[in-house]
């Protein structure tokens, strides 16, 4: 048997605990191979479990360890990893959450699997230098198809329950003693970024996440967001978003559609 197909094989048995492969393709001695099977299989969940427990700690507090290896685990055998960097690794298992039947009555869980993930993605980001105040202060914001572009650690998270709430209660060491907290009071938008090496999350307005999310050029997004939103406030904006390391220096959309 090829190298190839052996490891395919091998992978095969340990996601599906198939052990129908006659027990000449691998070196039997000492336990049997149904046993060995086990124990690779068992390390697997286990060490993916810890670093969805890692990534996801927001989650794995509101739903407690056990519960956290059950969902990680289960979620380990149908979604192995693709990459070697383990950095990379659980970016559906917010909607893997959404599917799993004991998570069904926490619908708020998938939404606070996001902003962990949103947390995860902002700090492993690419170090890329982001637009300062000077710099846009230098910027001449009437050239033409002037484009403001999110830095690559940026991301905006919408849900229709109090998931920032939800996030600073979980947070609280004191939170037995918040008797007035609703998931539901509220929806929320979320700007993720990474300020000084940090992870920044903020709640914003739905005009703010409307405007962050317009891929048109700089005036035009503006203007857009204007219609939707009478009280958009653009240089609010700015100020909070400039002082947070949110964009990259821009570009000039020269593309020649119509």
């Amino acid at each position: 048997m090829s190298l190839h197909k052996t490891q395919t094989t091998f992978k095969t048995m340990i996601l599906t605990e198939d052990i129908s492969t006659p027990e000449n393709t691998f070196q039997v001695g000492g336990a049997s191979l149904e046993k060995r099977l086990n124990t690779y299989q068992n390390n697997f969940r286990q060490s993916l479990s810890e670093v969805l427990s890692g990534t996801f700690q927001t989650v794995t507090t509101l739903v407690g360890e056990d519960f956290m290896s059950q969902m990680s685990q289960t979620y380990a055998l149908k979604n192995p990893p693709k990459k070697a960097c383990l950095h990379d690794y659980g970016e559906d298992f917010p909607e893997f959450i959404e599917t799993f039947p004991p998570a069904q009555s926490l619908a708020y869980l998938a939404d606070m699997a996001r902003i962990d993930w949103a947390a995860n993605r902002a700090y492993h980001a690419l170090d890329i230098s982001a637009l300062s105040p000077q710099d846009m202060a230098g910027l001449d914001l009437s050239t033409p198809n002037l484009m403001l572009t999110l830095h690559p650690s940026v991301s905006l998270i919408h849900s229709k329950f109090s998931i920032h709430d939800i996030r600073q209660y979980v947070r609280d060491e004191d939170r037995q003693n918040n008797e007035n907290f609703n998931i539901e009071g509220k929806e929320t938008y979320l700007l993720i970024t990474r300020q000084d090496y940090q992870v920044s999350i903020q709640e914003i307005n739905e005009s703010e996440y409307s405007f962050l999310q317009n891929p048109h050029p700089l005036m035009e997004a503006v203007e857009d967001t204007l219609k939707d939103f009478s009280d958009f406030n653009f240089q609010a904006l700015l100020q909070k978003t400039l002082s947070c390391e949110t964009f990259i220096f821009p570009a000039t959309n020269t593309s020649t559609d119509t």
